[in-house]
């Protein structure tokens, strides 16, 4: 029996296949199957996976697609063959610990959802992330509201591949930022989840990677909390969990505010502001409302309200981002004064 499946979408990764594949092949687990998706890439990365194939039958399966459809869409196809009772996903310029597939698989013992902590390198500076995944195993609002808060990703976990069957829970495909649909939906849907102990996912932030970038692709960051809107009032779990998705929806518009508008660009596109705005007053009128909305960085607040007044008035945070940043500071401490 496959315990775990581990997929790897691949496009244009001969510069990093060898270090990540030679990982996946050396996990203390041995009921493991490695399946590699290459989503249409120009370089050798074709010829390394059936090179890998070839000296590994059985342990190593390709995918190869004629198109491109990015990370989402291979992840997507990588599904559809795995038989693995629990699914991983590892980027082709990351690598992992040998126990990583073992510990993970030991600690879920059927949950439908098992992570760990994990390193960022960012061109040899390591980070380290640990992670709070809340009290207790069951998934209660409690403990989804702290994965909304931010709870590490989707490749520092295995999930149940029962689980996303039952649910039909896929990557958005043909688009960037697929993570955070995909790490908030399954949050959503999991009834469990536990927290594996040790440290074994390498997470490597090339100087060429999509999130370093300061490309216009970044403003594809802007479809993602209306996709995840759209989706949730379409699968009928809106109501039921209103102040969740509601909380999320707002938080990641906040971010689209000021980590892509306003800091990416030297020039902020006020159009992109207006664009977030727009889709907040139709989606999400009443976000103030949410009961985790005061949990929110109050900076970020602050950035919110003046765009929904005038994407003109969002531009000035930057401008005036110290003074601010000192009266954050002050409220924070004059609430602290009051407690």
């Amino acid at each position: 029996m496959i315990k775990v499946s581990i997929i790897v979408p691949v496009h244009n990764a001969e510069k990093y296949l060898h270090k990540c594949v030679d990982s996946l092949l050396a996990q203390t687990l041995q009921e493991i199957e490695i399946i590699l998706v290459d989503d249409a890439s120009a370089d050798a990365s074709r010829k390394l996976m059936s090179d890998y194939e070839s000296r590994n039958p059985g342990k190593v399966r390709c995918l190869y697609l004629d198109e491109n459809i990015r990370q989402g869409g291979a992840r997507n196809r990588g599904m559809g063959i795995a038989i693995g009772e629990y699914i991983a996903f590892v980027d082709s310029d990351d690598f992992i610990e040998p126990d990583m597939c073992r510990a993970l698989y030991e600690a879920a013992a059927g949950s439908d959802m098992c992570g760990a902590d994990y390193w960022i390198d960012r061109d040899g500076a390591l980070q380290d992330v640990r992670l709070n995944y809340g009290e207790g195993t069951e998934m209660t609002p409690e403990k989804k509201a702290v994965f909304l808060s931010g709870c590490g990703y989707f490749w520092s976990r295995i999930y149940r591949r029962d689980f996303l069957k039952e649910h039909d829970l896929r990557f958005p495909e043909n688009t960037y930022y697929e993570d955070a649909y995909f790490n908030f939906m399954t949050a959503l849907y999991a009834g469990s989840c536990v927290k594996a102990g040790g440290q074994y996912y390498h997470y490597y932030q090339s100087p060429d990677s999509t999130v370093r970038q300061n490309g216009t692709h970044q403003y594809e960051r802007i479809a993602i909390p209306s996709l995840i809107m759209a989706d949730c009032k379409a699968r009928g779990v809106y109501i039921i969990n209103k102040d969740l998705i509601d909380y999320k929806y707002i938080t990641m518009q906040m971010g689209n505010i000021r980590y892509v508008c306003l800091d990416r660009f030297d020039k902020p596109d006020k159009s992109q502001l207006r664009r977030i705005a727009d889709a907040i007053k139709a989606e999400c009128p009443d976000f103030s409302k949410c009961k985790y909305y005061k949990n929110a960085d109050w900076v970020l607040r602050v950035c919110l309200r003046l765009n929904l007044l005038s994407p003109t008035l969002a531009v000035w945070v930057r401008k005036l981002d110290s003074l601010i940043q000192l009266a954050a500071i002050m409220r924070k401490k004059l609430r602290g004064r009051k407690v």
